[in-house]
């Protein structure tokens, strides 16, 4: 009986996230991250500066090349739903069938940072002309050293490419959250959630996705038995998050 009540309550929570997030103020003034230089090592246009520490986006070349081949092949849906970002995406095979009836695209590429996603918008986002693109990335930044005023201006930078073709395209960002292998970037990627989240909110068209309760245990710890391997999601994980994002795409 317990365990039944327990399940209820955690169903009902895991669709307030997305219905309160254009409504709920954040703990940073409305605009803030609007403050931030775009990361100067990351161009606005998406270019990297030829002297960035980062690796190059062009690493993914060969992947993009595999998507548009596939776009000639079987072309995605305009107006659908774009999922992109990294590994925790790309993981997602289960995708169709945990959004049922819904046009979703997958577009996900492993280990990429924000500023890869902006490199590529043009080739795999852009073209889609996507009514929503729900975007998972910014860990590997913050990982890669990144500082959490980068990893938001990186984002600004995203969704200014992206609104600048599409401006009634729906950006919804998916929260960052702790793992199990990467705990000790936590307090920099929770930083780098705020600053996110208060941009957001001082915008048009973007939902900020919070998802860091869900993730976490009574003892405020991450859930390990939502992951594979201490960083990416399991089967389990996802058909979870499949029910926090959902109100997000209607």
């Amino acid at each position: 009986m317990k365990r039944t009540l327990l399940l209820l309550m955690l169903d009902v929570a895991l669709c307030i996230p997305c219905l309160a997030a254009e409504k709920d103020a954040p703990a940073l003034r409305a605009g803030a991250a609007a403050d931030v230089t775009p990361n100067e090592l990351h161009k606005p246009d998406g270019k990297q500066a030829e002297k960035s520490p980062w690796p190059k986006s062009e690493r993914y070349e060969k992947q993009i090349l595999a998507f548009e081949a596939a776009d000639k092949t079987s072309p995605p849906p305009q107006n659908g739903i774009l999922f992109t970002g990294a590994s925790n995406i790309v993981g997602w095979k289960t995708l169709a069938e945990d959004f049922p009836g819904l046009p979703v695209i997958n577009r996900g590429f492993g280990g990429s940072h924000i500023a890869d996603c902006t490199f590529y918008a043009d080739r795999i986002v852009i073209p889609y002309k996507p009514r929503v693109i729900v975007f998972r990335t910014g860990g590997n930044d913050i990982n890669a050293g990144k500082t959490p005023e980068e990893v938001a201006a990186d984002f600004q930078a995203f969704a200014e490419k992206v609104h600048g073709a599409l401006p009634e395209t729906r950006i919804v960002f998916w929260s960052m959250t702790p793992s199990v292998k990467r705990l000790a970037g936590w307090e920099r990627e929770k930083k780098g959630n705020e600053l996110i989240r208060a941009y957001i909110a001082g915008g048009k068209n973007m939902v900020y996705l919070d998802t860091v309760d869900a993730t976490l245990g009574p003892d405020g710890k991450p859930r390990a038995e939502l992951y594979t391997d201490g960083l990416h999601f399991n089967r389990e994980a996802f058909k979870m998050f499949a029910k926090i994002i959902r109100p997000c795409l209607e």
